[in-house]
């Protein structure tokens, strides 16, 4: 049986799950995997393969994953400029994903900022022209889509809008490098508070009852990040005892190349600094890492990565308690794209690095915390998970730790062989030794080779309630058992082969039997909504409950 941990519960008094609520990125311990009294009872089997459809409703553009909490669900959006707090669930109000694509292909730059923003700690007024002034558009080089950022409130039961609170009129969404817009999960706690943080690093916290916007933060001003085309935000805040927890990109240098996870700690009641904590080493595009939180050693430790290693930090004062630099066997790495965020098995660590451009370094490793100190207990070439754009988390259960192999989806440097073989992408490995269990290319459609996955987009998401898993990745949503030896498929809702297959779909919400799926696009001909054959929608609610007898 799956249980909430107690640390998390004493140290997350105001954001741990109690009863049927998803607080955060990644559920109730930020680990992905959902507790019973959370997930409640699920179906062990689905009519036609596919999971019923409860409701849908347009959230605005991006793939933020939503909260819920007391029978709400909260997210926020991006909307076309002008949009009303009532005009936000009207047909229209969110930008489709192709006119997102053509206004920013046109635009040289984003345009004026608010006069309250500080230009040289806060967005150029041009993007990516700003680091590569000779880059051409096909490069890159555009301007970005700048709308009405919306936060919302929706009733769990039907996906009706109960409030929405306007939190700038300059919130983007930015295709150079994949940046789609709102990404990271909010944060919604028992004391009925919801934090925000965007993508363009700014930290609000509202009154979850109300929507009433209670104080704002630009981490600009706090030093915590430099915009550039290769920053930004996936990751949700974290609450500990009464200290929010954020990460952006910061800059180790001059270079935009040279960037690395910056953490923040700001007091939950009024939004003052309390730290700010660079890591030690450099990470490259490390705006899609998210950052996690466990008990090691009896310590509460926030874990980040970024590419160059790993660090566990304390969350009250923001001191690196210990950091382990990425074991290559390379000299050097010019572009190491950093794991979603590293994983915890008792005082286990395991975290990785993808070599951008060249698999032959890429690695994954895990390390053993004693005493604030870590040991490297093995490293492999051999599984390496999806960590250059799009990110795949991993999962840790019971010993063994699950996630999807980049090895033969793409391999940079030709003229040298893989390091890893060639099996199945879903893979069941041994904590301890790193040692392959068993694999799986079940979350694959059978006409699809698994080496020719579109490797720089190919992110898959997972999340693990009791034998149920539950994946989203480029090829569409997927149900399965967890076996010993494999999985079994339960349902699944493939996406059409002609959609643009980057950041589609957003890590899976599963709560009291209801799966919440957010996509980039409320466009009816794009992600789910083409299969469903439904009207335009970007939250899609799904029944995964047992049928009840006639």
């Amino acid at each position: 049986m799956i249980r909430v941990s107690s640390l998390i519960v004493g140290l997350l008094v105001s954001a741990a799950a109690r009863g049927e609520n998803w607080p955060q990125q990644m559920g109730p311990n930020r680990d992905g995997i959902v507790p019973i009294e959370v997930a409640g009872a699920l179906a062990a089997q689905f009519a036609d393969t596919r999971p019923p459809q409860l409701w849908q409703a347009s959230v605005g553009f991006g793939s933020a994953p939503v909260v819920v909490q007391n029978g709400r669900i909260y997210t926020y959006g991006l909307f076309k400029p002008g949009t009303t707090p009532d005009g936000v669930s009207t047909a229209g109000a969110a930008p489709t994903l192709d006119e997102v694509v053509r206004v920013s292909r046109s635009l040289p730059e984003v345009g004026p900022m608010p006069a309250n923003i500080d230009r040289s700690r806060a967005l150029p007024n041009a993007v990516m022209t700003s680091d590569f002034p000779d880059a051409p558009k096909e490069n890159g080089a555009w301007g970005a889509y700048r709308g009405n950022e919306y936060a919302l409130c929706l009733d769990a039961e039907t996906g009706k809008v109960i409030w929405a609170t306007k939190l700038s009129d300059w919130g983007i969404a930015y295709l150079a490098n994949v940046i789609w817009g709102p990404l990271a999960s909010p944060l919604i706690t028992l004391d009925g508070r919801l934090y925000i943080h965007s993508i363009t690093g700014q930290l609000y916290a509202i009154d979850a009852a109300t929507g009433k916007l209670i104080w704002h933060e630009n981490l600009f001003h706090h030093k915590m990040c430099s915009w550039s085309e290769k920053t930004g935000n996936a990751a949700g805040p974290l609450l500990v005892r009464d200290t929010v927890i954020v990460a952006y990109v910061g800059r180790l240098g001059a270079s935009t190349n040279r960037t690395c996870i910056t953490l923040g700690g700001f007091d939950a009641a009024t939004g003052q600094e309390r730290w700010v904590t660079q890591a030690p080493f450099e990470g490259f595009r490390v705006m899609n890492c998210r950052f996690g939180f466990a008990d090691i050693g009896g310590l509460p430790t926030v874990l980040a990565g970024g590419g160059g290693g790993t660090m566990g930090v304390d969350p009250a004062s923001g001191k690196i308690r210990w950091s382990f630099p990425a074991p290559v066997d390379e000299t050097g790495l010019p572009f190491p794209y950093g794991n979603y965020a590293p994983v915890v098995w008792k005082n286990y660590v395991i975290d990785a690095v993808s070599a951008a451009h060249d698999d032959f370094p890429s690695k994954t490793w895990c390390v053993k915390i004693d005493d604030d100190k870590p040991t490297l207990v093995w490293q492999t070439n051999e599984f390496v998970p999806h960590v250059e754009i799009g990110k795949s988390n991993l999962l840790v259960w019971e010993g063994k730790f699950y996630g999807f192999d980049a090895h033969g989806f793409w391999n940079h440097d030709k003229a040298r062989p893989f390091r890893g073989k060639e099996v199945g992408q879903f893979q069941c490995r041994d904590v301890l030794t790193g040692r392959l269990l068993w694999s799986t290319n079940a979350f694959l459609p059978p006409d699809v080779d698994p080496h020719k996955w579109p490797g720089d987009w190919g992110s898959s998401k997972l999340i693990l309630a009791s034998d149920t898993l539950v994946v989203t990745n480029p090829w569409g949503l997927w149900i399965a058992r967890l076996k010993l030896d494999g999985v079994e498929m339960l349902a699944t809702i493939r996406l059409p082969s002609n959609h643009d297959h980057r950041k589609t779909l957003s890590e899976p919400v599963l709560v009291n039997g209801r799966l919440f799926i957010r996509q980039i696009s409320a466009d009816e001909n794009y992600g789910l909504q083409y299969p469903l054959g439904k009207s335009a929608a970007s939250l899609i609610c799904f029944d995964l409950r047992p049928t009840t007898p006639k």
